[in-house]
Parts: C-alpha cells; structure tokens; sequence
C-alpha cells in the first residue's frame, strides 16, 4: 500500500513539473489570422486640407477590396510630422483610408467632401507607393438644446440631423427613392439639460428633427431604467416631433447651412398638442397573422 501511495505522488509531481515548464500559450493564438508575407510598401502624408499642417496621430489603412470575410488589413498612425509607412504589404487591390477626430474620413483619391468612394489601391508585387497624401477636411457641427412650451429642458428627446439623398442613396432605395425628399444623417438623445450636439458633418445644409418617443432611450451606453422609465413609458408622449425652430412641417423648416469645420447652434422649441393614433391589423398571404411583424408609420418623404 504504501509503494502505491509513493508511485502516485511521484506521478503527480512529474505532472506539476512538466506543466510549470511548459510554454504559456494563448487561447486565441490559434484563431489570429497570418498575413500573408508581402513585400510592398505605402507611404505619404496626412495633413490638413485649410492650413496644410501636418496630422499627427491620424489613423491611416489598408483593407483589401471586395473581401466580405477576414479581409486583409494594414493600419498605421502618422508621426509629428504627418508621415505614415505601411510595410510588408501583401500585393493586390485595397480600399484605403486616413481618419483624424474633428476631420472627415477621406478616402484614397477622393473629390471633395461629399466623395465617399474613392479609389482602389491597386498593388503589384514588390511596388512601392510614395507620394500618397491625405487632405483631411474639418467636419462640421451642429449643437443646440430642446424645449418645452415653457422653456423647460427636455431629456431624452431624440434630435436627427437631415439632407437631401444623393442619387446613389436614391437609386439604393428603388421606386421609393424617387419620392425621398430627405434622409437622416445622424441622431443623439438630448441629455438632462435638453442640450445634444451632432458632430462629423459634412459641408452643406441641413435640416434639424426633434422628436420626443415617450419611450426610454439608450443613454450613452446605458438603458433609463427605475421607476421615472415606468411612468414616461405610461404617458406616452405629449409633444408632436418639429424641425427646427419649432414647426410641425418639413417646409416650414429652416435650413442649417454648415462650411468646412463650423459648429452652429439650433434650439428646438417643442410644441404640446393633442396626438392621434392609427391601428389595424396585419396579415399575410393566406390570411393568417403574421409572426413578429412591424409596422411603421413616418413623415412622408423624411427617411429617419
């Protein structure tokens, strides 16, 4: 009995052993994808498009075009002087970008701000690319605050910046697109002081939208809960959504105009009035109710 006690504690102290000198391996080494070993080379400049200084610290990358899955993907940031080398990158054809915060994403060879397409970057083996350069515009922005019929802040109001679709976004939307008169940019909820600011806008006009759910919102990054949540959700709202400065229709509305890197300011007076609601009932081919169906009703020719 106790040479078999002595064999097990043996075997158990070789195990310790070996597994203390083991390599430590991560758990997801085995999932990184490898790049292929390249041999080109991408380098230029970032700086910016008004005052031709140099961006530090501006994101620049390479992502291989036309690759739903696992695309390949080069990033570098420039130095104080702007300057950015992407290294050993493996030949072929690449959507390429450079970003800095407070400046419009610019893609490769783009015209203008309102060129979202750019480019691509085609490699071959062994080239090297030089003299690429990046003229970052400075975005634009559009702040405010939201009010009640009694100059009360409004929290949780949620405000959308609108502009007129381009013939692409027309053409993605079908038949639709051919009534679409606006399209929502982007969106915020007003915070506790009724204020929201919405940045990374291009030059150009738009139109500001505010309305109020009677639902509680995301709040950056986190759900309105507790019992305040309970009882918005009962009384549902009480406001009619308006654009800017207060009125119920888009034609009504007063345009933002915003140049290359200006913050405007556009107060939202919201307005209490009696709402009306719309029911009926869904059905599908044979008759039946359909399953998690979803319906919506929206301004005509206003895309949120």
């Amino acid at each position: 009995m106790l040479r078999c006690l002595i064999v097990v504690f043996a075997l158990i102290a070789a195990t310790a052993t070996a597994l203390a000198q083991a390599p430590a391996r991560s758990p997801d080494s085995s999932d990184k994808t490898k790049k292929p070993p390249g041999n080109c080379t991408v380098s230029g400049r970032v700086i910016s498009a008004a005052e031709g200084t140099p961006l530090r610290s501006a994101r620049v990358g390479l992502i291989q075009a036309n690759v739903r899955k696992h695309p390949l993907v080069y990033a570098t940031t420039t130095d104080n002087d702007g300057r950015f080398q992407l290294k050993q990158v493996e030949a072929g054809r690449y959507d390429f970008y450079a970003s800095h915060p407070g400046y419009l994403e610019q893609p490769y060879q783009a015209k203008g701000a309102d060129n979202d397409e750019g480019a691509v970057l085609s490699l071959v083996r062994g080239q090297e690319v030089n003299d690429v350069m990046f003229r970052l515009i400075r975005s634009s922005v559009i702040t405010g605050k939201v009010v009640d019929d009694t100059g009360e802040p409004m929290m949780n109001v949620n405000v959308s910046v609108l502009r007129k679709p381009s013939e692409e976004e027309r053409e993605e939307e079908g038949p639709r697109g051919k009534k679409l008169e606006m399209t929502s940019v982007s969106a915020v909820p007003t915070d506790d002081r009724g204020e929201y600011r919405i940045f990374g806008l291009k030059p150009g006009e738009y139109f500001v939208k505010a309305v109020e759910t009677g639902e509680p919102m995301f709040f950056y990054g986190r759900m309105e809960e507790g019992s305040d949540a309970m009882v918005l959700r009962e009384l549902g709202s009480q406001y009619a959504p308006v654009f800017y400065p207060g009125v119920l229709q888009l034609d009504q509305a007063q345009a933002v105009t915003l140049s290359a890197g200006e913050e405007a300011h556009a107060d939202v007076a919201m307005r209490r009035m009696k709402l009306v609601e719309v029911g009926g009932r869904v059905i599908g081919p044979d008759g039946s109710p359909p399953v998690r169906s979803f319906v919506r009703l929206s301004l005509a020719g206003v895309e949120d």
